[in-house]
């Protein structure tokens, strides 16, 4: 069973992702999943795998897309 603490932690660590991702990437510089990863624990302690950054991204990505880019619309 997983503590309280590293709950959060999964939590919060996609919104980590977010401000890296507008800090330190742009469409001319994008950052890889190992550079995501480096950051999220250098900057904030975060000890993440590769796979939950990929699962993050894609949430990320689909939060972010426009609203007319939503089916049905």
């Amino acid at each position: 069973m997983k503590s309280a603490k590293e709950e959060k932690g999964k939590k919060i660590s996609i919104l980590y992702i977010l401000r890296i991702l507008k800090e330190f990437s742009d469409e001319k510089h994008p950052l890889s999943q190992k550079q995501i990863i480096e950051l999220l624990d250098s900057k904030y302690g975060q000890a993440i795998n590769r796979k939950s950054v990929k699962r993050d991204l894609e949430k990320l990505k689909d939060f972010l897309l426009p609203p007319e880019k939503f089916p049905g619309r």
